[in-house]
């Protein structure tokens, strides 16, 4: 009783597990599986291996854009800017024409004019010592006497002690008085009137008037 029964048990016990194994004895063998996103890169990059394996037709020349010329550029600039140099440095340092002089007569009439502004008895100081300065300065240039470093009695004396050989003999009255008028304004501070403003005024003009070179007459063609 007991081994049938133990055969009962062992035959309901093996009989599933061999007909188990039966039945994957028939199917395919066990393999690994790959991973489907593997396997879906694989093949398109075979397939590109494939293609670039393959012959390809020559392609045209490439066109190769040409670099612009730098150098000559910056050669062509830096000329420029030397030829502007050399332009600015000649026309800056070119000679320019020296002014016409100015004769010591013209000079000493200009130099009265502007001293006209100072012609007034509360200016008379001022105007009598400017005109004696003028009139000093045109008989040292003119005549080539010194007069501005000598007071008015060592000019008047030199005058003298020159006799008939100074060309400022004829006039020594008339310059004596002039001379005299304006020391007195200058050092005592005696106030000139106006006629006495205007007659020095009318005096020193007339003397560089009438001591003016004379213009040598001009010969006309024969």
């Amino acid at each position: 009783m007991r081994r049938s029964f133990i055969f009962i048990f062992l035959w309901l016990f093996i009989l599933p597990l061999w007909s188990y194994a039966a039945s994957n004895s028939n199917s395919a063998p066990l393999t690994l599986l790959k991973d489907p996103q593997q396997s879906s890169q694989t093949a398109p990059n075979q397939d590109i291996n494939n293609q670039n394996k393959e012959l390809r037709d020559i392609h045209g020349p490439v066109p190769i854009k040409e670099q612009p010329p730098y150098l000559l550029i910056a050669g062509v600039i830096l000329l420029l800017l030397l030829l502007l140099a050399l332009l600015y440095w000649f026309f800056k340092k070119r000679v320019k024409p020296a002014p016409t002089p100015v004769s010591p007569w013209e000079k000493a009439l200009l130099e009265l004019a502007d001293a006209k502004m100072m012609l007034s008895p509360e200016r008379g100081l001022l105007y009598m010592d400017r005109v004696s300065q003028i009139l000093r300065c045109y008989i040292e240039s003119r005549f080539a006497i010194q007069s501005t470093r000598q007071t008015t009695g060592e000019f008047l004396q030199g005058l003298t002690r020159a006799g008939d050989s100074s060309p400022l003999q004829t006039y020594k009255t008339e310059l004596k008085e002039c001379l005299e008028q304006a020391d007195m304004a200058k050092f005592a501070h005696h106030l000139p009137k106006l006629e006495n403003l205007e007659q020095m005024e009318i005096a020193v003009t007339s003397f560089i008037k009438r001591t003016e070179p004379a213009e040598p007459v001009k010969r006309g063609r024969s």
